[in-house]
């Protein structure tokens, strides 16, 4: 018989804590503490005007950027047969590149609220936005409420997989002197 002491503990990579990414009222809550879950699951609704403006932003400047290719391969073929200026031209490219630039952002953006990008080009706005668990597990925690505006960032649940728990064991060794 040997006594040890130790702990129970699990990898970081099966515990998380999920938060929002934007600033939102939580919606709908649709777990609770010990259930489980599967990674994607939805765990929660949230929604605010912020959501809103954002996918309306993309929505206009995915239209501007759509506008602006047609008008610099326009420029392009102008300026490449002498008939267009090359201020013209680069101009036209310049504005083209930041404002495909700022829908890549805005495009990130919505795939990091779990929006479905092509969706809201064909103009379905997102009014609520899903929460959903990072990996399978265990919820651990549940520290939100219907109703409450959550800060970016701001933790909502904690979800741990038990299914890869270790033992930290120390065994201390006792020596014997005759």
């Amino acid at each position: 018989m040997v006594n040890v002491n130790g702990r129970l503990e699990l990898f970081p990579q099966h515990k998380a804590i999920v938060t929002a990414i934007l600033g939102a009222n939580v919606i709908d809550i649709k777990v609770i503490e010990g259930e489980k879950v599967k990674k994607s699951q939805v765990l929660a609704y949230l929604s605010h005007p912020n959501l809103t403006n954002l996918q309306i932003a993309y929505i206009k400047v995915y239209n501007q950027m759509q506008f602006l290719e047609k008008e610099y391969v326009r420029q392009k073929r102008l300026y490449d047969e002498g008939i267009g200026s090359g201020k013209t031209y680069q101009q036209t490219q310049a504005d083209y590149q930041t404002i495909k630039g700022e829908a890549k952002g805005l495009e990130t953006q919505l795939k990091q609220l779990n929006i479905e990008v092509r969706k809201v080009r064909d103009g379905n706005i997102v009014q609520y936005v899903p929460v959903v668990s990072p990996i399978d597990g265990y919820i651990e925690k549940v520290l939100i409420q219907t109703g409450q505006f959550i800060d970016p960032q701001a933790p909502m649940f904690g979800v741990i997989n038990n299914d890869y728990i270790h033992a930290d064991l120390m065994v201390f060794e006792k020596i014997y002197i005759k």
